[in-house]
């Protein structure tokens, strides 16, 4: 009987200590995930002033979607509007905020995707969808 009863309470705080490590790691997480919360919006925040400053710099007017996507359309096309289903062919040029050029069409070709497909950057095919064919645009995708 002695031994039963020291067994059980043997167990007894070993599962007080894993519930208080359950506990304990929990809280962590937590934390960890509170620390990576802030980080995401001090950078969302920093990204936002690069790109506000970028955009005053050259004194481009831009329209802001919901998403958060930029676009100017600088030169209007006379042709139809985009829409989900159609095939869209771009002539582009990629470039980071700094003005480092990581891509273009003439290097690799144009882009040519059917939009709401899938298989381009999200911000890309929102873009798309508010210009008509010939329409030239600037868009910045933060």
């Amino acid at each position: 009987m002695r031994n039963s009863v020291l067994f059980l309470l043997l167990f007894f705080l070993l599962a007080c200590s894993n519930s208080n490590d359950t506990a304990h790691k929990q809280e962590s997480k937590s934390l960890d995930d509170d620390i990576l919360i802030q980080a995401n919006k001090k950078a969302v925040k920093t990204e936002s002033e690069q790109i506000n400053d970028f955009i005053e710099r050259y004194g481009w007017d831009m329209i802001e979607t919901g998403s958060g996507l930029l676009y100017m359309i600088y030169h209007h096309g006379e042709g139809i509007g985009a829409e989900k289903g159609m095939h869209a062919s771009l002539k582009f040029s990629l470039r980071l905020i700094n003005g480092h050029e990581i891509d273009n069409s003439d290097k690799s070709g144009l882009m040519v995707f059917l939009i709401g497909s899938g298989g381009v950057v999200s911000g890309l095919e929102e873009a798309i969808l508010h210009l008509h064919h010939g329409d030239k645009a600037k868009i910045i995708i933060p």
